[in-house]
């Protein structure tokens, strides 16, 4: 989970209504299924386009890319505390995005377990 430090705190852009609007306005109670709290972020040709906060079921991995010759991509950052998807510094947002990038070179995380236990050889 990313979380907000004093390396990517940059509060003079994204989200800022987050702090200066009531908390009571920009929260919502989750439904017993929804086990995490979702920042979901999406680009459209390598450009920021959408930032959405929200419970679910599921969190996304690794990031989605869809959408025809226009180079959508979303990606999720889940957590499971109250509150805890209230980062909205644009480095935050940056961070995430690299998830986006996977390598001929280098297993996404679970990766190489599943191969294995798949019996898939890749060269890596």
């Amino acid at each position: 989970m990313l979380e907000l430090t004093p390396e990517n705190d940059d509060f003079f852009c994204a989200n800022e209504s987050l702090i200066k609007i009531d908390r009571d306005l920009t929260t919502r109670i989750c439904a017993p299924w929804e086990k995490f709290c979702i920042t979901t972020v999406e680009t459209s040709l390598k450009a920021f386009s959408a930032v959405s906060r929200a419970c679910g079921d599921i969190c996304r991995e690794p990031c989605e890319s869809n959408g025809y010759g226009t180079d959508m991509v979303r990606c999720d950052n889940c957590c499971a505390e109250d509150f805890c998807n209230g980062n909205y510094s644009v480095r935050y947002y940056m961070e995430l995005m690299k998830q986006q990038h996977t390598s001929w070179f280098k297993p996404l995380v679970g990766e190489r377990l599943y191969n294995r236990m798949n019996n898939i050889t890749f060269p890596y």
